[in-house]
């Protein structure tokens, strides 16, 4: 019985060729087959909680947040008590883009009232002849370097490039 031939299609002549001529190193040889070769540790469940979680939903009724009022100062002249004004909190929103009426803006409208409150509130004990009590004692810094005092390091240089490209 005769031998019969079948041809080879090329593209498996072509790949047998290449094979025999290039072989192509693995690209995990060395330190990297040491690392694949390493055991999978399991992670560690130790913070995992395995504790279920309820999630409010909108037919849950809230819980009482008992808000502490903060504690009110008080200077007395002449029998009369009166209420000290409230320091404006610093501003912890400021967004850093620049805008036209900045946080800071507010802030430092709101740090001149407070400053022109305790004003008329220490004209009326000089005007009343009483000695002044240390709460109310003008302030030894202006209202600018008392506003610096209470930026981080971070807002204050921006906020001073911000005054510089505005023309302050």
């Amino acid at each position: 019985m005769p031998l019969l031939l079948q041809p080879i299609p090329y593209r498996h002549l072509i790949n047998s060729i290449s094979r025999a001529k290039h072989t192509r190193a693995n690209n995990y040889e060395g330190w990297w087959s040491l690392i694949l070769q390493q055991p999978v540790q399991e992670p560690n469940t130790a913070f995992t909680s395995k504790v279920p979680i309820t999630v409010p939903t909108m037919d849950s009724t809230p819980l009482p947040v008992k808000v502490e009022p903060e504690p009110k100062e008080f200077v007395m002249l002449k029998g009369e008590r009166i209420q000290l004004p409230e320091k404006p909190k610093a501003p912890d929103d400021c967004c850093m883009s620049g805008c036209a009426y900045c946080v800071w803006d507010i802030y430092q409208e709101d740090m001149e009232e407070y400053q022109t409150e305790k004003a008329e509130l220490r004209q009326r004990f000089k005007d009343a002849g009483e000695p002044l009590p240390p709460s109310l004692r003008a302030p030894k810094k202006s209202i600018e370097d008392q506003i610096q005092d209470e930026m981080d390091p971070t807002m204050k240089a921006f906020y001073a490039m911000e005054k510089k490209m505005k023309g302050g």
